[in-house]
């Protein structure tokens, strides 16, 4: 049961990490106007 549930919270940190990445890289983009 342990080990399913650390796979289950990398998981999560992985997605939650890469949408974030994703999010500042669209901000990071508009802020510059994409020029």
């Amino acid at each position: 049961m342990a080990s399913s549930r650390v796979v289950l919270i990398l998981s999560i940190s992985i997605v939650l990490l890469s949408s974030v990445s994703m999010a500042t890289d669209h901000i990071v983009g508009d802020d510059k106007g994409w020029t």
